[in-house]
C-alpha cells in the first residue's frame, strides 16, 4: 500500500515544538528531534529518545537546542538501544548531571533540516491542518502524528456539532485515505469512503486495534 510519511517521528508527553502539543502551540521554526533519557553508566554517556527514523541522525546536524534556545548540546552517536541511541554530549562526562537532564527535549532549526521527498512531510507541518471531505466540508482538525507499530496515524480533533464536542479518532495516514495534502493551502483531504472500502484484509483488524469508531462491532 502506498503511503504518506514523514522522516521523524512525534514527541511524546505533548511536547511544544514538534506539533504535538495539548495547548495548540507549534513553534514552526524549531523541529525536535529527541529528548535525554537518563544516564547511561559511568561515563557521562546519555540515553536519548530519538524521533529520527534512524537514530545516529540525531548527531547529524550540529548543536541541538533547548526549545527556549538558552542552551546547546553537541551530541556524537556511540551505539543504538531500544531508545534510540547512547550518546556522548561533549563538556559533560558526569553521570547525575546527565541525569538530572533527564526529560530535556532536543531542538534544531528548521532551515537545518533536508527537504522532504515528494509526498513525504515532517509532522510540524501536518498539525493545525483542516481535514476535508472528498466534498470539501471540514470534519476537524489534524491534532497529532502518532505511530504505534502499524504505520502512521493522523489524530483529528472532529468539528464541533451542536455546541458538544466529539472526541478524537485515528486515520491511517495512506495515500488511499488521505491522498491530498495541502499545506500552504492549509488542508487536507480524508478519503473516508476510501477507507472503509479498500480492500486491504487486515483493515478491520487494524481499526478495531486503534479504536476506530469504524471498527466493526465484534
Amino acid at each position: 500500500m502506498s503511503k504518506n510519511k514523514s522522516p521523524f517521528g512525534s514527541v511524546d508527553n505533548g511536547s511544544v515544538g514538534n506539533g504535538s502539543a495539548n495547548n495548540g502551540s507549534v513553534n514552526q521554526d524549531l523541529i525536535c528531534l529527541g529528548a535525554f533519557a537518563g544516564s547511561h553508566g559511568v561515563r557521562g554517556e546519555t540515553k536519548v529518545k530519538c524521533f529520527t527514523q534512524n537514530a545516529a541522525d540525531i548527531c547529524s546536524y550540529g548543536k541541538l537546542q533547548t526549545e527556549d534556545g538558552k542552551t546547546f548540546y553537541e551530541l556524537s552517536y556511540v551505539r543504538a538501544n531500544k531508545l534510540g541511541a547512547i550518546c556522548r554530549v561533549k563538556g559533560i562526562d558526569n553521570p547525575e548531571l546527565m541525569q538530572s537532564l533527564k526529560g530535556t527535549l532536543l531542538y534544531v532549526a528548521r532551515n537545518l533540516l533536508p527537504e522532504t521527498d515528494e509526498e513525504e512531510f515532517y509532522h510540524v507541518d501536518l498539525i493545525g491542518l483542516d481535514v476535508r471531505d472528498d466534498d470539501g466540508n471540514s470534519i476537524g482538525v489534524i491534532k497529532s502524528v502518532q505511530d504505534f507499530g502499524a504505520g502512521d496515524l493522523l489524530e483529528i480533533n472532529p468539528s464541533i456539532a451542536d455546541g458538544e464536542a466529539e472526541p478524537s479518532f485515528f486515520i491511517p495516514f495512506t495515500l488511499e485515505v488521505v491522498p491530498q495534502v495541502h499545506i500552504k493551502q492549509g488542508y487536507v483531504v480524508f478519503a473516508r469512503d476510501e477507507l472503509l472500502s479498500t480492500a486491504d484484509d487486515d483493515l478491520e483488524n487494524y481499526l478495531s486495534d486503534i479504536g476506530h469508531k469504524d471498527a466493526p462491532k465484534q
